[in-house]
């Protein structure tokens, strides 16, 4: 296999990742401003609906906060550079004592 086609299927798959997540974040948004939108206009004050919508928005983020972790990894929230500084650190912290 040339070296050249792997690359381009990594990017390949990357892009399709990528383009997934964006699509699952644009439908989050969209949903809860579709809902949101009848419960300003008519002002519905109902608890339940509160509560439920509330949980929905949590649950969903959730969904869409382990969409971003999976697509961009644990790199993307802790980048390396992070990792270096807080190694640099720990180790001056080991070195003093």
């Amino acid at each position: 296999m040339n070296p050249t086609d792997n690359h381009r299927q990594i990017a390949y798959r990357r892009v399709a990742q990528l383009r997934s997540f964006y699509t699952h974040l644009a439908i989050y948004i969209l949903i809860n401003i579709a809902l949101l939108l009848p419960y300003f206009m008519l002002n519905i004050a109902a608890i339940f609906w509160q509560r439920c919508f509330i949980i929905m928005i949590g649950v969903a983020g959730l969904g869409v906060l382990g969409h971003a972790m999976w697509v961009f990894g644990p790199k993307f929230f802790l980048p390396s550079k992070w990792e270096s500084r807080k190694m640099k650190q720990f180790k001056d912290e080991s070195e003093r004592r």
